[in-house]
């Protein structure tokens, strides 16, 4: 129990430390936006540590390198409505690791100033496509998982203590919500090696789960 404690306090410190010095190269970012863009068929569109629904600020924007991480980074960055589309391609050097900015430069700020941290995700993706956290700057305590619902109820399940427990997630309203329309929210210290789990039901049948598993969150 007492090493248990101790590996979540220290997944706990290390998602709130500040940023580390910067040892990432971002490429351009380049935005779409008007008629809906492409979309990928993950099960979760986004993965961001936040807290209250506030404003898009991607100057303050800042990502989790895993220790060991090589090669490049994907960024992209995803409206619920689908009109709007971010991506930018990084590199990492030196030994990059733990929370290290990432300065995106958009031309559109009057088009994401329209948007809120409720309506606007990111998902960051490893060379090899696994899922890194981001965030909205330090101060974040609680994981936000973006999901296509696919109308069905949906609920999020973590393991802690040897235990599953399971948290109803929160579905948006208003607006049009053709990428997204579902916020699962779990707390920061569940982090680790085991994978977030999304729970699916649609007319009392069990849809397949989709694994939120999040590299180096250990």
């Amino acid at each position: 129990m007492r090493r248990l404690l101790t590996a979540c306090l220290a997944t706990l410190a290390a998602l709130l430390a500040p940023a580390a010095a910067a040892q990432i190269t971002m490429g351009p970012y380049q935005e779409a936006y008007g008629e809906e863009q492409p979309v990928s068929g993950r099960g979760f569109v986004g993965v961001v540590l936040a807290d209250a629904t506030g404003p898009v600020a991607l100057d303050r924007l800042e990502v989790f390198i895993p220790q060991g991480t090589t090669g490049g980074l994907k960024i992209n960055v995803i409206s619920a409505d689908a009109k709007y589309r971010g991506t930018a391609d990084a590199s990492l050097s030196g030994n990059a690791s733990g929370w290290t900015p990432l300065k995106l430069k958009p031309e559109r700020p009057q088009v994401l100033s329209g948007y809120s941290t409720d309506t606007l995700t990111l998902l960051a993706e490893t060379a090899g496509s696994k899922p890194l956290l981001t965030r909205w700057g330090a101060g974040g305590k609680t994981v936000q998982i973006y999901v296509n619902s696919e109308r069905s109820d949906t609920s999020v399940a973590w393991r802690k203590d040897g235990k599953i427990e399971v948290q109803p997630c929160r579905r948006l309203t208003g607006g049009s919500l053709v990428r997204f329309d579902t916020i699962c929210s779990a707390p920061a210290d569940i982090l680790g090696p085991e994978p977030v789990r999304i729970i699916r039901r649609r007319g009392g049948v069990s849809l397949e789960p989709v694994v939120v598993p999040l590299a180096g969150i250990q």
